[in-house]
């Protein structure tokens, strides 16, 4: 025990996650003493930073994660077995696949689910070994309108970390983040399925997915974090045509706010900063892609309030105040401007 309590160099988290795995041991084994020294030798084993100093890297926490998850897999498999649950995933892929978070985000099981195309009772399985192996925080909050509270996890910044480092390794981000939308898109298969008998004019106007459609209600979750997932998944294309549609902005406004939304467009910002290409055969370049963006999306939004759209260009040009505290400079279009008609046009969508 002194040895584990020196490789875990007083760090709580470390603590918790070696505890654990001993305890899930200790469940197989007749003492507890054995239980310590079996988790002593496989440590060891796989370690390759040990002693009572600090662990400054991370190593001995990342080592100690690999053996909880070695561990797990056991388990996992039994479960699978005894519910005759279908998945290809091992349980450290579901745990890397966990790098779709953020920092102090909560992320309700019924995600998970969809991410891992399981049933929200099997995801729920996965999440409590998670919790049990102190390698996760399984909660219950309220979500939306409904009166009862809904299970979700939360990773301390040390677990996150992991899972993206885990994720990156193997080159999995992307994959897993386009992993969940897939989990929502099957939802609307029905509704893309009909699409086939329309024009390529009506294709181009139900373009991008209905995401604000019935077929993708709220669910505390995926409206909030949509354009997170659509850029990382690198579907940038579609999240700029998503910002620009009316019907999103009325849904994603609705929920959250300005605030939501403009945390939506910092994102195409930062893309369009690097130059992105954000449709077919169109390179945006850094230093215009802000006011690119914004033009368009004031013409949009301009003829939805049937104003033409060279008097928002005029204006632009000009670098003409719209009221409050608004600058608008010709080359550098602040996207508060894009809030500001959006906030004028609130009740007309």
């Amino acid at each position: 025990m002194k040895k584990i309590l020196g490789w875990c160099a007083g760090l709580p988290i470390a603590l918790s996650v070696s505890g654990s795995a001993v305890a899930l041991l200790a469940e197989n084994l007749d003492t507890l003493e054995e239980a310590f020294n079996k988790y002593a030798t496989d440590f060891e084993a796989r370690a390759t930073n040990l002693g009572d100093e600090p662990d400054p890297d991370g190593s001995r926490l990342s080592d100690g994660i690999h053996l909880s998850l070695e561990y797990s897999q056991k388990e996992f498999s039994n479960w699978k077995e005894r519910k005759a649950v279908d998945i290809k995933h091992s349980i450290n892929d579901l745990y890397a696949s966990l790098c779709v978070m953020t920092k102090q985000l909560w992320i309700p099981v019924s995600v998970l689910g969809r991410m891992w195309n399981l049933d929200e009772m099997s995801a729920y399985d996965v999440a409590d070994l998670f919790c049990r192996m102190s390698l996760a925080k399984l909660s219950y909050r309220k979500i939306g309108n409904g009166e009862s509270k809904k299970a979700g996890l939360s990773l301390h910044d040390l677990h996150l970390e992991f899972c993206q480092q885990q994720a990156k390794s193997k080159k999995l981000q992307s994959f897993w983040h386009s992993t969940l939308l897939h989990g929502y898109e099957e939802s609307q298969s029905d509704l893309c399925s009909d699409l086939c008998g329309l024009s390529p004019l009506d294709l181009v106007e139900l373009s991008p997915r209905p995401w604000w459609s019935d077929t993708c209600p709220d669910d505390g979750y995926i409206h909030a974090h949509l354009a997170r997932h659509l850029s990382l998944s690198g579907r940038v294309s579609e999240l700029a045509a998503l910002l620009l549609d009316a019907r999103w902005i009325k849904v994603r406004g609705k929920l959250g706010g300005l605030l939501g939304l403009q945390e939506d467009y910092d994102i195409v910002d930062k893309l369009l900063e690097r130059g992105e290409r954000i449709e077919e055969n169109v390179s945006v370049k850094p230093k215009r892609g802000s006011y690119r963006l914004s033009g368009r999306l004031l013409g949009k939004l301009g003829r939805l309030l049937g104003r033409q759209r060279h008097i928002a260009d005029q204006a632009l040009e000009r670098g003409e105040r719209i009221g409050g505290n608004v600058s608008l400079k010709p080359k550098r279009v602040s996207f508060r401007l894009i809030l500001k008609a959006i906030q004028l046009s609130w009740g007309r969508f």
